[in-house]
């Protein structure tokens, strides 16, 4: 993400610690227009692997188009977690649902390409599961992901904060019924 290029600016010089020859991996960071543009339709880039959204990923390969490179894209998605009854058909099945859900959902603060965006939950157990799923995340403590205890930080950006509260307003204008958080935190509630 251009707005977090830190971890893949370590990476690329753990690489170069490790021996990897210069120019094997490389790192360009900015924005998506005009640096994803420019990388994507240069003759000598011969593949452009992309993770973001549809209309980005529709102008890296329209741009690659022409040079004919290879173009690797990961778009959009909306992951399912899907929760079958007899998954949960013992307590400690149970608990590892709620685990995997609350961690698909949550990791990273959800800001990833694979976060669990959607949860399909077995009609038979879905009262329950989401009861518990609601309580845990209610109970997530939030706050700077650096310090102690921490197990949910912020969003990237007020642009990304807006994105998401828009969402949230979405869901319950079409009648969604938020069972856990839906507004943001007090300052009390962020360690």
């Amino acid at each position: 993400s251009e707005v977090t290029p830190l971890s893949t600016v370590h990476l690329i010089k753990l690489l170069a610690e490790a021996g990897l020859p210069d120019g094997a991996a490389n790192l360009v960071t900015g924005a998506g227009d005009p640096v994803g543009a420019r990388l994507s339709e240069h003759p000598d880039v011969d593949l452009v692997s992309f993770t973001g959204g549809l209309a980005s990923g529709t102008k890296v390969a329209q741009a690659a188009a022409p040079t004919v490179k290879k173009v690797a894209l990961e778009l959009g998605g909306k992951n399912p977690n899907v929760v079958f009854a007899d998954a949960c058909a013992t307590d400690e099945g149970f608990a590892t649902a709620v685990d995997q859900a609350l961690n698909a959902a949550f990791f990273h603060s959800g800001q990833v390409c694979s976060a669990g965006a959607r949860l399909i939950v077995q009609d038979s157990i879905s009262e329950r599961f989401v009861t518990e799923l609601a309580r845990r995340a209610d109970a997530i403590r939030l706050g700077r992901g650096t310090l102690d205890g921490v197990e949910c930080g912020p969003l990237v950006s007020a642009q990304q904060l807006a994105k998401v509260e828009a969402y949230v307003a979405s869901a319950r204008e079409e009648g969604a019924i938020v069972r856990a958080g839906g507004e943001r935190p007090k300052p009390s509630d962020v360690l």
